[in-house]
């Protein structure tokens, strides 16, 4: 006669065998796609996947995001000299070009970026170096404030896509 405890644990054994066998597939499955994700990491966007990106995102900041009329010209403007700042908060407002412009433009970026440099970095590069700088240099400006924290494909690609972000909305 059989102990109960010992049926028991032979049933419970054959079940986590069947399920082991049944889940492995799909775990492997699972790992596959992470390995599959990070090979294209490695590979650079195309044109034509960051134009589609820069389409997209200027058609939504252009639909959802009020104008903003600056009565007054910029002083600096009528010199000659226009930062990306004053170029876009003259249509956005100081609020918007600070802080949502910015987490728009990151959700964007390559997955790599992200895991690199936070959102918050991002929006401290955006306020404290990229939207000093003239509209005309946004593409290398965005590029050179990225390559320390990633791959220089990626770093260009990120200029590619906020410098036509940028003129796409302006």
């Amino acid at each position: 006669m059989m102990n109960k405890k010992f049926i028991k644990g032979i049933a419970i054994l054959s079940t986590v065998g069947f399920l082991g066998t049944a889940i492995a597939p799909a775990t492997s499955a699972f790992a596959q796609e992470k390995v599959s994700q990070s090979v294209s990491y490695q590979t650079p966007m195309s044109k034509q996947e960051m134009d589609k990106i820069i389409q997209e995102t200027a058609k939504d900041i252009l639909e959802t995001t009020p104008r903003v009329v600056v009565k007054e010209p910029a002083q600096l403007e009528a010199q000659g000299f226009v930062s990306l700042g004053s170029k876009l908060m003259k249509y956005f407002g100081k609020g918007y070009v600070k802080k949502e412009l910015p987490k728009k433009m990151y959700s964007k970026f390559p997955d790599i970026l992200k895991e690199k440099l936070s959102e918050e970095k991002w929006l401290t590069l955006w306020n404290g170096i990229i939207l000093l700088g003239p509209l005309e240099e946004i593409r290398e400006t965005v590029t050179k404030a990225l390559e320390p924290y990633v791959w220089g494909w990626v770093a260009k690609t990120c200029g590619y896509i906020v410098e036509g972000i940028v003129y796409a909305i302006i």
